[in-house]
């Protein structure tokens, strides 16, 4: 079955970058990925200039009927992970079929190990 997934990036409230993932969109695979990809060099994903606006992202989710979705947020320097459900999550303005599962801190990102034990 595939697990598709989507990492979005946030810098000064605009969304400047989007990936989509296929397959094994699962925190196990994606996930440890994107951590990894940050742990190494956060700063490349500083200062992008390709803006995607919110209804692109919208369009993306619903086009992907992504599973989970990975936020790299540098104005409040989380890592978040959401997984989709079908609940309404006011808190969430992108997709309300979306609930937040895990934040981390840029500054203090866990390794790949106690990363993956949050979702066990």
């Amino acid at each position: 079955m595939t697990t598709r997934s989507l990492t979005i990036v946030k810098e000064k409230k605009e969304w400047t970058k989007a990936d989509i993932s296929w397959y094994d969109g699962y925190p196990s695979y994606v996930g440890v990925r994107v951590l990894k990809k940050i742990r190494k060099d956060l700063n490349k994903y500083r200062n992008l200039t390709k803006l995607i606006s919110e209804k692109d992202i919208k369009g993306m989710l619903d086009s992907t009927y992504a599973s989970w979705l990975y936020v790299i947020d540098l104005d409040t320097n989380k890592f978040e992970i959401y997984s989709r459900n079908y609940t309404k999550n006011k808190n969430f303005k992108i997709d309300s079929e979306f609930s937040l599962r895990e934040k981390f801190n840029l500054d203090a990102l866990p390794t790949p190990k106690e990363f993956l034990n949050k979702f066990i």
